[in-house]
């Protein structure tokens, strides 16, 4: 029984890394190919999607590694291995949907948060941003 906390942190961190990856449509994936472009004073409408995409792969880490330390320092629950085979299953599987559903609050709260204190309207005069090499930038100035 040692393994089994650490092996439910290690599949929940899982789900939530694929989560994005089964949940997408054909559309989705069309979307993922579109070329972004700001317009002055709009917040691009993807930029959203952006910020939970990549909250969903940080708490799905966060939730793996918190998996493999367990493993690696032996920590789990002991109570479990004394419970009936059927009630074992039962509170694994409310153990697993419970930090389901602390991840997906995590995502959510998080990538709200940070969407709310980084995505700002776009506005030419105040980026500094220059070209790479192999990149087209379109502005108002047509520089």
């Amino acid at each position: 029984m040692i393994i089994i906390l650490a092996n439910i942190f290690q599949l929940v961190g899982a789900i939530l890394l694929v989560y994005m990856v089964i949940v997408r449509s054909v559309e989705d994936y069309r979307k993922m190919i579109v070329i972004i472009t700001p317009v002055k004073g709009e917040i691009p409408a993807k930029l959203k999607e952006l910020y939970i995409e990549t909250w969903f792969f940080r708490v799905g880490l966060i939730f793996v590694t918190i998996g493999y330390g367990l493993a690696l320092f032996n920590i789990d629950v002991a109570y479990l291995s004394k419970l009936n085979g059927i009630i074992k299953i039962i509170v694994l599987l409310l153990l697993i949907f419970f930090l389901l559903i602390i991840g997906l609050i995590l995502v959510r709260k998080c990538s709200d948060n940070e969407f709310k204190k980084k995505a700002k309207p776009y506005n030419p005069e105040d980026s500094n941003y220059k070209p790479q090499l192999g990149e087209i930038w379109f502005n108002d100035k047509n520089e």
